[in-house]
C-alpha cells in the first residue's frame, strides 16, 4: 500500500485501524500537504450497506465545523477503493496516554472541556456520536483535542425521528458501539439521544481522573449489569478528587438518562463553572503565602546592608513575567485576583448590552474572573444574535487573554476560530483582522499574523492596541528598532491607557534601559492603581536600580491585591538562588498546584527538587512534565527561542546531554539572543563540558544586563567559578 496513489494522494505510512477501515498517512500532491486517509477495509464486505455506513462517517463529520472535531476534506472512490480524506493530526490517541495511568486533574479537565466543546457542536447540529471513547479522541502535539470516527453516528431531531444518519443501517434492539463506554440504554439496544454521549463522556472523564474504568466486569454482560445497577463512583477511585468533580462525574454516569446532563453544551457549562469554583479564594492564598514567607529572612547581596524585616519579606519576589528569566525559568508577574461576585447574566439583556458589558470586563482583564465573565457574556450575545462579527472578534481576544493567563491549546484554537468567524462575517471590520492577527501570533504563525495586522492597519491606522500588538510582533521577529517605534506610537495613541505604557516599559527593561522603563511604569501605576502587573513591573525595575525599599513597597501592594501561582514561583526562585532549596521546593509546589499548565513552573520545581536529597526522585517526574509542556509550546511556536533554551536546560539536568546540546545549537542559530537565553546557554554549555562556549555566552549575557548575583549563586556554575577566566570576566561587570 505504501507508495500507492489514490488520485492525487500518495500513501506514506500506516497509522492503524479506525472504525470500518484502515487509516493511512498520505501526501496531497496537488496541495502539498499531509492528510489522513481512511480506506474501507478489504476484509469488509463491499455491499451497499457497508459503503453507506462508511460514507456516513464522512457526511456526519463534514457537517460539523469545529476546532475540536476532525475536518473532512473529501469523500471519493478510485480503482474500486472507497476512501475518506481528513486532516492529519500530529499526536496520539487519548487511549495511549491513558495506558500510562491517570492524568493530572488540570490536564484531564482541559481535555474534558475540549471534548465537551466537540459534543456541544455535534449535538447542536443534531448529531450523536455513539462511540465516544479514548481511541476516538486524538491529542495533538500542542494539546489540542480532536474527536474522530463518526462511523456509527446518528442524526436526531424532529425531522429525523431519531433514526440513524443513513436510514435503517442500524436499528432498535441492536447494540452498536464499544461496551465499556456505551450507555446502559445503548448497551441493551434501546433508542439513544444526546444523553448517551454524555454517559460515554462520563466514562472517559472517570478514566482520565482515576486511571481505571468505572465498570470492570469480566464479560460484556457483567459490565452491562453493573451499568444498569447505577453504582456511584468507587470510593477508592475518588480519593484525592475534589467533591465538585466527583458530583459532575456521577451525574454523567447516572443510569437513568433523565438524571444526566441533557447534552454536550450542558456538560461544558458545568465544567466551566467547576473550573471557576476550583480556583482558591484570595484570602486563603494570602494566608498560605504568609506561612511560607514569614520564616524567610535574607539580605540581598546588593546593597550589603541588611534590609528592614518588611522589606526583606517582600523583596523575595523581584521581577515581572515578561522581563527576566534565568536558569530557574521566568520570573512570573502576579495576576490580579480581586474578590468578586460570581458571573451572572441578565436574562433581559440584549446582545448589544452583553457585548458592552464584556468589553468593560476586558478593559480590566487583570482582575480575577473578568476574562471568564467576558467569555460568558459574549457567548450569550452570540446566542441571541448571529452573525455578530464584532462579538466574535471580542470573544477571540477574550480567548487570547485566557490563553495568556492559563496556556492551553483549547483556548488558542477557540481564539482563532472566533476571529475567523468575525472576518468572514465582516471583512471590513479592522477589529476582526486584529483579533485574527493576535490569534495567529499566539500560534507562532508570524507571517500570517503580519498579514492580518496589515489588513487591520489599512482599515484603522490610529488604533493604540493594534500598535502595541505590532510591537509584540516586531519583537518576536527580532526587529527591536521597529518594535520600539510601534510601542512608542501606541503610547502616543493611548495616553490614558496603562497597557501601552507597560508594553513599551517592558521592551526598554529588556534593553537594560531601566530609568526610561521606570517613568513608563510609574505612569501606568497612576492609570491602573489596582493592577498587580504594574506593581510587579515597578518592583523589577526598582530592584535593578538598587532602590530595594521601593521595590518592597511595590510588592507589598501587589501581595495585598493578589498573591498567586506567579507569586509563589517568584518566591521559590529567590529562595533557590539564596541556597534555601527545601523552602524553594515548598514554594514551587504551591505554584504548580495553582497553575499546572506552565512548563516554567514544573521546571523550577524540578530544579529545586534535585538539590534536596529526599526529593531527587521526584525531580525526574517534574522534569518530564516540564519537557512535555515545553515541547508542546514549541510545537505551536517553533520560533520561541527562550522556550527552546529552557528545554535544553531541562534536558541537560535530566541527564540527556545530546538532546540538550542539539536544542542549544538550534537556539544559538538565531540572530538576536536575549540575556536570559544566553544565560540558559551558559548552563547547558558548562554542564556539557564546553567551557569556552560557556564563558563566551556568559560574557554576552552579562553585557546584555543579566543580573550578576544570579550568576554567582547558580549551583550548576560552581566549577566554572573556579576558572581564572571566569574571574577576569566577572571583574568587568562588578560595581
Amino acid at each position: 500500500m505504501i507508495g500507492r496513489k489514490l488520485l492525487h494522494y500518495e500513501i506514506v505510512a500506516h497509522l492503524g485501524a479506525g472504525g470500518m477501515g484502515d487509516v493511512w498517512r498520505a501526501r496531497d500532491t496537488r496541495l502539498d500537504r499531509e492528510v489522513a486517509i481512511k480506506i474501507l477495509g478489504r476484509d469488509t464486505p463491499h455491499d451497499a450497506v457497508s459503503k453507506q455506513r462508511f460514507f456516513r462517517e464522512a457526511r456526519a463529520a463534514s457537517a460539523l465545523v469545529h476546532p475540536n472535531i476532525i475536518t473532512v476534506h473529501e469523500i471519493n472512490s478510485a480503482d474500486d477503493t472507497d476512501f475518506i480524506v481528513m486532516e492529519f493530526v500530529r499526536g496520539e490517541p487519548l487511549s495511549t496516554l491513558l495506558s500510562l495511568g491517570k492524568l493530572p486533574i488540570p490536564q484531564a479537565l482541559s481535555y474534558a472541556m475540549q471534548i465537551a466543546e466537540a459534543l456541544a457542536a455535534a449535538h447542536a447540529a443534531g448529531v450523536v456520536h455513539r462511540d465516544l471513547k479514548p481511541g476516538n479522541i486524538m491529542i495533538s502535539a500542542s494539546g489540542l483535542v480532536k474527536v474522530v470516527d463518526f462511523g456509527i453516528a446518528k442524526r436526531i431531531g424532529p425531522d429525523t425521528d431519531s433514526q440513524p444518519l443513513a436510514g435503517t443501517l442500524t436499528g432498535t434492539g441492536v447494540a452498536i458501539g464499544t461496551p465499556a463506554y456505551m450507555s446502559p440504554e445503548q448497551a441493551v439496544g434501546d433508542p439513544v439521544d444526546t444523553r448517551s454521549d454524555v454517559y460515554s463522556f462520563g466514562v472517559v472523564l472517570y478514566q482520565m481522573l482515576t486511571g481505571a474504568l468505572p465498570f470492570r466486569g469480566k464479560t460484556n454482560a457483567m459490565v452491562v449489569r453493573e451499568k444498569l445497577d447505577g453504582r456511584p463512583l468507587r470510593s477508592r477511585d475518588a480519593d484525592g478528587l475534589p467533591d465538585q468533580i466527583v458530583s459532575l462525574v456521577q451525574k454523567c454516569l447516572a443510569a437513568d438518562p433523565d438524571d444526566r446532563y441533557s447534552n454536550g453544551a450542558a456538560v461544558l457549562a458545568a465544567l466551566r463553572q467547576l473550573s471557576a469554583r476550583l480556583q482558591p479564594p484570595p484570602a486563603l492564598v494570602m494566608t498560605q503565602a504568609e506561612t511560607v514567607l514569614q520564616p524567610t529572612r535574607f539580605a540581598l547581596r546588593r546593597p550589603a546592608r541588611a534590609l528592614p524585616v518588611a522589606s526583606t519579606i517582600l523583596a523575595i519576589i523581584l521581577a515581572a513575567a515578561w522581563f527576566g528569566r534565568g536558569a530557574m525559568g521566568r520570573w512570573f508577574s502576579n495576576r490580579t485576583a480581586s474578590p468578586s461576585a460570581p458571573a451572572t447574566l441578565d436574562a433581559t439583556a440584549s446582545a448589544a448590552d452583553l457585548y458592552r458589558t464584556a468589553t468593560e470586563l476586558l478593559r480590566t482583564y487583570y482582575r480575577e474572573g473578568n476574562v471568564d465573565r467576558a467569555i460568558q457574556q459574549l457567548e450569550r450575545a452570540l446566542q441571541l444574535r448571529s452573525p455578530y462579527p464584532l462579538a466574535d472578534a471580542r470573544l477571540s481576544l477574550a480567548y487570547w487573554r485566557k490563553n495568556s493567563l492559563s496556556p492551553d491549546a483549547h483556548w488558542q484554537s477557540q481564539a482563532l476560530a472566533s476571529a475567523r468567524r468575525a472576518v468572514q462575517g465582516d471583512p471590513q471590520l479592522a477589529f476582526a483582522h486584529m483579533a485574527e492577527g493576535a490569534a495567529l501570533w499566539a500560534d507562532g504563525r508570524l507571517d500570517d499574523a503580519a498579514a492580518a495586522y496589515a489588513r487591520a492597519t489599512t482599515l484603522d491606522p490610529a488604533n493604540a492596541e493594534l500598535s502595541w500588538r505590532l510591537g509584540d510582533l516586531a519583537a518576536a521577529r527580532k526587529d527591536p528598532k521597529s518594535a520600539e517605534a510601534h510601542y512608542r506610537h501606541a503610547v502616543e495613541l493611548g495616553r490614558s491607557e496603562w497597557e501601552p505604557h507597560v508594553r513599551l516599559g517592558g521592551f526598554l527593561y529588556r534593553q537594560g534601559r531601566y530609568e526610561e522603563a521606570l517613568t513608563l511604569y510609574e505612569t501606568a501605576r497612576r492609570l491602573a492603581p489596582d493592577n498587580t502587573r504594574v506593581y510587579a513591573a515597578l518592583a523589577a525595575v526598582y530592584h535593578q536600580l538598587d532602590r530595594t525599599d521601593e521595590a518592597a513597597a511595590a510588592l507589598q501592594r501587589s501581595l495585598e491585591i493578589a498573591p498567586d501561582a506567579s507569586t509563589y514561583s517568584n518566591l521559590g526562585t529567590l529562595l533557590y538562588f539564596e541556597g534555601q532549596y527545601e523552602a524553594a521546593v515548598s514554594a514551587f509546589e504551591r505554584s504548580v498546584q495553582l497553575g499546572a499548565n506552565s512548563y516554567l513552573r514544573w521546571g523550577n520545581l524540578a530544579d529545586a527538587q534535585r538539590m534536596v536529597a529526599g526529593e531527587r526522585e521526584k525531580a525526574k517526574a517534574s522534569y518530564a512534565s516540564a519537557i512535555q509542556l515545553v515541547r508542546e509550546r514549541l510545537a505551536s511556536n517553533a520560533a520561541d527561542v527562550e522556550a527552546r533554551t529552557s528545554l535544553a536546560v531541562y534536558l541537560i539536568r535530566a541527564d540527556r546531554p545530546k538532546e540538550a546540546t542539539a536544542e542549544l545549537q538550534k537556539a544559538l542559530a538565531e540572530k538576536s539572543l536575549t540575556p536570559n537565553v544566553l544565560f540558559n546557554g551558559t548552563i547547558v554549555a558548562e554542564l556539557a563540558g564546553q567551557r569556552k562556549t560557556a564563558l563566551d555566552l556568559l560574557g554576552r549575557a552579562l553585557a546584555g544586563g543579566y543580573q550578576l548575583r544570579e550568576v554567582t549563586h547558580e549551583p550548576d556554575l560552581v566549577k566554572l567559578r573556579a576558572d581564572p577566566e571566569y574571574h577576569r570576566l566577572i571583574a568587568k561587570f562588578e560595581r
